[in-house]
């Protein structure tokens, strides 16, 4: 084997071995997350930063890497005029995939929804106002469901999957099976390698 062929080999190997690797770390950083199961176009919408927080009418205790899982619903006749207003981009159905894990968000933070003042019985609950702008602009009020006593789910960050992985959704939040996480870090290692999940 001359030299050309035996760096070939190195660099292959140094690739695989790096491959490996990190997959292995994903893996573990993923061992304990959620799954939830969204409707399109709102699980894209979270997959693409239009939407930062998933509107609910329960909390939940749990806080960390949630995979955003679009359901098998399709979409309505309106939701094409709907989308490009929101996106201000031509519609494309195929952006909007059906039953697959589109996405990885970084699940922040659990907020009661509230007019004003925070209730004095929720004094251990962070609240969002929802007479703040900032925080509460035109278009999350356009993609969420915000009424006082609702619930905002918060992702500070996330990662969209270049190859989403077909999935059975489930109601309220889900623990993903070893298969579906192994499915999900190998067709998607280099992508989720850059994102806040390994910074």
């Amino acid at each position: 084997m001359n030299n050309a062929a035996k760096s070939l080999v190195c660099g292959d190997n140094l690739y695989e071995r790096n491959r490996q690797n990190t997959i292995s770390q994903l893996l573990e950083i993923l061992a304990n997350c959620r799954v939830l199961t969204i409707h399109q176009p709102y699980a894209s919408f979270l997959a693409n930063g239009w939407k930062r927080n998933e509107t609910r009418v329960w909390p939940t205790n749990y806080l960390g890497n949630l995979l955003i899982h679009a359901s098998k619903r399709k979409l309505d006749d309106w939701h094409p005029e709907f989308i490009e207003n929101i996106t201000s981009k031509p519609f494309v159905a195929t952006d909007y995939p059906l039953g697959e894990v589109v996405a990885i968000a970084d699940f922040s933070d659990c907020y009661l929804m509230v007019n004003g003042t925070q209730p004095p019985d929720y004094e251990t609950v962070k609240t969002i106002n929802l007479n703040d702008i900032a925080l509460v602009n035109d278009i999350e009020k356009q993609v969420g469901d915000w009424v006082a006593g609702n619930w905002a789910w918060h992702m500070k960050d996330k990662v969209n999957l270049h190859t989403p992985i077909p999935a059975i959704g489930k109601q309220r939040l889900w623990v993903p099976g070893p298969e579906l996480l192994t499915e999900i870090v190998t067709k998607n290692w280099q992508c989720l390698s850059n994102s806040y999940l390994l910074r």
